[in-house]
């Protein structure tokens, strides 16, 4: 990673620039709103995961919304790592991220004569142990390794006027395996995130 060659005279114009104040303040504002997203998109694994377990199926109007929430998400983290300019909904257009068919599900009726045979079923459990898994890679990893990210490509904006192009690659790919993780913690992928497959290229 190139360091930043600080001069002095440019640091003092960025400091001056509102556009890049204002900016931040947007990030912020989208911090806040990434963060709501999450707790919900965690909440939304814990309900699907119970509705597996006693309906023997995903809520199909839950599976709608999260995948909704999760293509929201990742356009919020690319504003915020400075892959784009546009800020992201009310500003622009909702995301729309195709539902792979493979994972439809019909919608989910509560049927507890299903959670014996869910409770005995070990890839039941396994699905379980990985969602908890990555979900602890997502929230205790993942998250902090972006926030670095967000902070170091606001410093390099402040001190240098621009981006680190090397580090928004890099956070690109970060962004797509936290879309990719969250999609399967609310079964919208059915298929194990990276290491277990390859990163998704959105």
């Amino acid at each position: 990673m190139n360091e930043l060659p600080i001069n002095r005279s440019t640091l003092k114009e960025n400091l001056h620039n509102a556009n890049t104040w204002i900016r931040g303040a947007w990030m912020l504002l989208f911090i806040i709103v990434y963060e709501i997203a999450a707790f919900v998109i965690g909440l939304l694994a814990i309900v699907q995961f119970v509705l597996l377990l006693t309906a023997g199926t995903p809520h199909s109007t839950l599976l709608s919304f999260s995948q909704r929430l999760n293509a929201y998400v990742y356009q919020i983290i690319n504003y915020l790592i400075y892959a784009t300019e546009e800020r992201p909904f009310p500003f622009s257009s909702f995301p729309k991220m195709e539902l792979p068919s493979s994972v439809m599900y019909a919608n989910a009726t509560l049927d507890f004569s299903n959670a014996q045979q869910f409770i005995r079923n070990y890839r039941f459990w396994l699905r379980g142990c990985f969602m908890l898994v990555f979900a602890l890679i997502h929230f205790f990893v993942l998250e902090y390794i972006m926030y670095g990210i967000i902070f170091f490509q606001f410093g390099s904006v402040l001190f240098v006027a621009t981006a680190n192009e090397a580090l928004k690659q890099l956070a690109k790919s970060l962004c797509a395996y936290i879309y990719q993780i969250i999609s399967y913690l609310t079964f919208n992928s059915d298929e194990k995130p990276f290491p277990f497959s390859r990163l998704p290229a959105l």
